[in-house]
């Protein structure tokens, strides 16, 4: 069985020994990542992100092409431990990596959704030269011929150019699946909107519609922020 499927499927513990196993075969990159993902469901972040390094660091050796996703999550277990600015510079560092050409390939509409997580932890943290430096790449990538596709409509929203009615169109997508961990973006990032208007319960409403979409979200970093900051919030 595929041991993604047994993390959706609530069987983490099960996940991590098949990952675990064939990393002592053989290391990739991917192996730690799955394991990563699977120790992250259990709460276990310090391990988690000890598997996120060192993926990033074997992807970086193992290919040519680097991507942002194990940074994102590094930044997103930071985030989770308490340390903001930590977080918050890991995902500029994603960022420059982008804008550099160091990093090759993030989502599908060039970065947004680093640029997106950027913005989240210079609103949530009054982090304002990560706020401004959130904004202008959300700018600049709004302006590319990738920024119809997703996450890129939650870069627009963010910048006040999607309304909430284009941002749950823009979701739409077969399998539902897929929809379903669009749709916990998009929660998520509406309520980090209301932090800017200082609606609490609006944010609070977001963190918890955020996850209420079922398995198939535990891959999104928002999912398991969003179960920090309502833990954060209590």
């Amino acid at each position: 069985m595929d041991p993604f499927d047994l993390i959706l499927g609530g069987e983490a513990e099960r996940a991590i020994e098949i990952y675990s196993a064939r990393i002592k075969s053989g290391e990739s990159a991917q192996g730690f990542a799955g394991r990563a993902l699977a120790l992250l469901n259990l709460g276990r972040l310090e391990d988690a992100k000890s598997d996120y390094m060192h993926a990033l660091d074997l992807e970086r050796k193992e290919r040519t092409a680097v991507g942002s996703a194990y940074l994102c999550s590094i930044g997103s277990i930071y985030w989770m431990q308490g340390h903001d600015e930590e977080a918050a510079r890991i995902w500029l560092r994603a960022l420059e990596g982008i804008n550099s050409g160091e990093i090759t390939h993030s989502d599908m509409a060039g970065g947004a959704g680093v640029g997106a997580l950027l913005w989240f932890a210079g609103a949530r943290s009054e982090l304002p030269g990560y706020l401004k430096a959130a904004e202008e790449f959300l700018r600049k990538n709004a302006k590319g011929a990738k920024a119809h596709n997703w996450p890129g409509p939650i870069g627009g929203f963010l910048l006040g150019q999607v309304t909430v009615d284009s941002l749950q169109a823009a979701s739409e997508a077969r399998p539902v699946e897929l929809m379903k961990r669009r749709r916990c973006q998009a929660a998520f990032y509406v309520g980090a909107k209301a932090l800017t208007s200082d609606d609490s319960d609006a944010f609070r409403q977001g963190m918890a519609r955020a996850v209420e979409f079922g398995a198939s979200t535990m891959v999104e970093k928002e999912y398991y922020l969003a179960r920090y900051e309502l833990s954060r919030l209590n």
